[in-house]
């Protein structure tokens, strides 16, 4: 028998006699868990790696014998399938789109390779073009670098970590928890793709400022926002009024951080597609919110307002993107 066969017997013996329970297991000198997969990888065959520093360790922070705070630098290869993804992910950082979406190229790589290592985790067909790797980032970007074997180094070394350590199978250190999370991402991920825009109605009837009765939202979206207003400071009698804002609305309200005529005004003003000039909104005479009065929900924003007009020449200049009379 060879002296490689004998290696490799060895190596076989040595899984063969592991406790499948433990998906990481004590590898045999020079044999070291692949960086993002954490299967085992030959370092004699000389492997690309990657070098990642641990800055503590579990517990409380530790100093070495010096008094300086703990470092300590570990390599770790890359398998074959790993690699080959990190490859594939570089030939999108030059993508215009993800560039200006992400920034550097370095950043377009590093999440473009940990969304493709959740596909790898869920055995599923990687995306093919720029805006699929964004929308899938934004699904399975946080469950594909929180998979990283790497994770057991640096930056925190967890308890008993060494760097002669592995799986039996690739991503077998993958607990379910994060196996869920990744499930459920590419579930969302497969809703986004066949998401279309829809009408979807207002729950209370109407938006409590502007009373329309349905907004035109993507399917999977939830548009109105729940609150429950004083009347009294947006118009009408003491009390108040619960039922929900559209976006539009909704934005106005949280841009001016509470309820009242500033933010109803401001409402309205963008409801209109107007630009806020240098002294902001003007106060609107006349105006009421929706839910003040008693009155029928309409299908456009203030359609309600007998002096829409009037309102339309009290807030100056109209957006290029409004039509004229």
């Amino acid at each position: 028998m060879s002296k490689g066969h004998r290696k490799r017997d060895k190596l076989g013996e040595a899984f063969a006699a592991a406790d499948l329970a433990n998906p990481i297991v004590d590898l045999p000198t020079g044999v070291r868990g692949c960086g993002r997969c954490g299967i085992a990888v030959r370092m004699a065959t000389d492997p690309p790696t990657i070098t990642v520093t641990a800055l503590s360790v579990t517990g409380p922070m530790a100093l070495t014998t010096a008094g300086q705070r703990f470092s300590r630098e570990f390599i770790l290869p890359l398998c074959g399938p790993c690699a080959e993804r990190r490859d594939r992910a570089a030939t999108w950082s030059d993508d215009s789109a993800l560039r200006a979406a992400w920034g550097s190229p370095d950043i377009v790589i590093m999440r473009t390779w940990a969304t493709l290592d959740a596909f790898a985790v869920l055995d599923q067909p990687e995306p093919t073009t720029a805006h699929d790797v964004w929308r899938a980032h934004a699904h399975l970007g946080a469950a594909g670098a929180a998979a990283q074997w790497a994770l057991r180094y640096a930056p925190t070394l967890a308890k008993g970590a060494t760097v002669e350590q592995g799986t039996l199978n690739p991503w077998g250190h993958v607990d379910e928890p994060l196996r869920e999370e990744a499930r459920d991402g590419y579930a969302a991920l497969l809703a986004a793709r066949i998401d279309a825009p829809v009408e979807h109605p207002c729950p209370g009837g109407g938006c409590l400022y502007c009373g329309v009765d349905h907004v035109v939202a993507m399917r999977s979206a939830d548009p109105w926002t729940p609150h429950t207003l004083t009347t009294s400071s947006i118009g009408g009698g003491q009390g108040s009024r619960a039922g929900f804002l559209c976006p539009t609305c909704e934005a106005a309200y949280q841009h001016e951080g509470a309820n009242g005529m500033t933010a109803l005004t401001r409402a309205l003003c963008d409801a209109l597609g107007f630009r806020e000039g240098r002294q902001g909104y003007p106060e609107a005479t006349g105006l009421t919110a929706w839910c003040a009065r008693k009155r029928a929900p309409s299908d456009t924003p203030f359609g309600w307002l007998p002096n829409l007009d009037a309102l339309r020449e009290e807030h100056g200049t109209e957006s290029p993107s409004s039509p004229r009379r």
